[in-house]
């Protein structure tokens, strides 16, 4: 791979969680969800179980 001044914006594709695991049940994809959670407070190894 060569290295170049140039910059590239990687722009994610606006879809929901669900549609990308389409595979998972809604337990799964509320887990998934839980610790993809980018506030600290609502992080799912933050919450009391």
């Amino acid at each position: 791979m060569q290295e170049s001044s140039r910059l590239e914006y990687l722009i994610p594709k606006k879809t929901s969680l669900r549609h990308r695991l389409p595979m998972g049940d809604q337990g799964f994809t509320d887990f998934v969800s839980h610790l993809l959670e980018v506030n600290p407070k609502k992080h799912l190894l933050h919450l009391k179980l």
